[in-house]
């Protein structure tokens, strides 16, 4: 099927319906989840997008340009808060460089809510608990095969978030 002329609402609502045919257990939920974002003024090629979740947190979307990085309770069915405060989010520029940042405690997300983690660039906003400012980068990193994980204060993986040129 070519969507590449298709509107926005069309490919979102395309992507949603893909995603919602995942089978979702209502008890430790483990899932994986394919989306697919298509050739854009901001982008010159089509991106697929790999993401894992172990939990109710994933990794909603990361800024193309760096700016930010959205995360998302997605919980789903279970309507829970989670408590994140003291969690990493890291992202891989090249094998030997990390950027990390640890969430404030305490931090809750509640369910169905987003938080929007700025890089310290101009446009950054802090309005806790909608957004945050990490004070240490001025970009979160730029590029293909980047790798982005969210890991708890005890090292255990909970969301990633993969994005590959085609």
């Amino acid at each position: 099927m070519n969507v590449d002329n298709k509107s926005d609402e069309y490919k979102e609502n395309l992507v949603k319906r893909i995603i919602g045919s995942v089978p979702r257990p209502k008890l430790k939920r483990k899932e994986t989840a394919l989306s697919i974002t298509w050739n854009t003024k901001e982008s010159a090629t089509p991106t697929a997008i790999f993401r894992t979740i172990r939990g109710l947190i994933s990794i909603k979307y990361i800024d193309i340009k760096g700016q930010y990085i959205i995360l998302e309770n997605a919980g789903f069915q279970l309507q829970k808060s989670q408590f994140i405060g003291g969690w990493i989010l890291e992202r891989w520029i090249t094998s030997t460089r990390r950027i990390a940042y640890a969430l404030p405690e305490p931090f809750v997300l509640k369910h169905g809510a987003t938080v929007k983690i700025w890089a310290n660039c101009n446009e950054a906003g802090h309005n806790p608990p909608e957004e945050l400012t990490f004070g240490g980068v001025i970009s979160w990193g730029t590029g293909i095969n980047i790798p982005s994980r969210l890991l708890t204060d005890k090292g255990e993986e909970k969301a990633t978030h993969v994005e590959r040129k085609k």
